[in-house]
């Protein structure tokens, strides 16, 4: 995306000010944006800190501006955008020079241990920090009031009350591993022929998306395309298990959703991201190989008390580690100076 997005007016921390752009000052080789450019240089004293949400500064020109003018820079890593696969991804031939640049952001902020350790490759540990993603954790309801919302939302989409429901959240895209989740279905109805698999996302690449509601179409409706959803909530609410075959992640915010909505959860295992997340076999279930999968869908299937103590771990585990206002307070402290 290449359109500058200013920020609104007032949108103010107390005592602190701060920006967060949205596009990219990069258009291609030799072609900066320069009306991104423009508006930083315009703009950037009004400011105390300059936060990047991924590296789409190829040439570092705004961590310039905002060092010139005396302000602080600071870089997100969020998903294949550690400091040091960025600095791989530059020629050798000439990969000294953003090695000397990339020391005009102050602080890189990871979430997920695979990214933080990729990004002390480049600054110094103290310059890196580990602030994962947050959630909104949702309040608990009434066990009556929880029923009556998941019947409903079943009952929107046609799901009985004995059918077991998979949900899968995010883009349909190869990377999500969303193909992985349909194959295995014949196979799971061959045992379990109530279980349902939700998918909710959109069709990130279209052909892919195509492909899988061809392959899905032999099943009987046993797979459903709910596509983008503005509120995921009642989707979680209908759902006996969440499960993800991702093969990339910076972090996984689905997976936390999940947890926080009291979901059990099915994931491949990701080194550094989903294993950190996901204590395997006490907030949830990981395997390595998709030959894998169906074995612990069975399992969660099969076994309402193994579910109940996954969900019950995984609750606590979100309110100690990802709730919405500590995550904020760590940006709050790390805008000011802090850590």
């Amino acid at each position: 995306m290449n359109a500058t997005v200013a920020p609104a007016a007032g949108e103010r921390l107390p005592g602190i000010a701060a920006v967060h752009y949205f596009g990219s000052s990069f258009r291609g080789v030799g072609r900066p944006n320069l009306a991104m450019l423009r508006w930083v240089a315009a703009h950037v004293r009004e400011y105390d800190v300059v936060h990047m949400h991924a590296q789409v500064d190829r040439y570092f020109l705004v961590p310039l501006i905002a060092r010139l003018a005396g302000r602080k820079v600071i870089q997100s890593c969020t998903l294949a955008d550690g400091l040091g696969s960025v600095m791989d991804s530059y020629k050798k031939l000439w990969s000294f020079i953003p090695r000397r640049l990339v020391h005009l952001i102050n602080d890189a902020v990871t979430i997920s241990p695979a990214l933080h350790q990729d990004s002390m490759r480049i600054l110094a540990p103290e310059h890196v920090h580990l602030i994962p993603q947050g959630v909104v954790i949702p309040p608990a309801l009434p066990a009556a009031q929880a029923q009556a919302a998941r019947e409903a939302a079943r009952a929107s989409w046609g799901i009985a009350p004995d059918e077991c429901v998979m949900l899968f959240v995010g883009g349909l895209c190869e990377r999500k591993g969303v193909r992985s989740l349909v194959d295995a279905m014949p196979g799971l109805l061959a045992t379990h022929p109530k279980l349902r698999l939700m998918i909710v996302g959109p069709d990130l690449e279209p052909d892919y998306a195509a492909a899988l509601r061809a392959s899905a179409a032999a099943m009987g409706g046993a797979v459903i395309f709910a596509g983008y959803q503005e509120k995921p909530a009642p989707f979680y609410a209908m759902a006996d298990m969440f499960v993800f075959a991702s093969h990339q992640e910076g972090f996984g915010n689905v997976l936390v959703e999940a947890m926080a909505a009291r979901v059990p959860v099915v994931c491949r295992r990701l080194p550094g991201v989903t294993d950190w997340i996901l204590e395997d076999g006490a907030l949830g279930l990981l395997f390595d190989r998709d030959s894998e999968f169906p074995a612990l869908v069975r399992r969660l299937a099969d076994d309402a008390a193994a579910r109940t103590g996954l969900v019950e771990a995984a609750a606590r585990s979100v309110a100690t580690r990802f709730e919405m206002g500590a995550v904020a307070d760590r940006y709050v402290r790390l805008y000011g100076g802090g850590v």
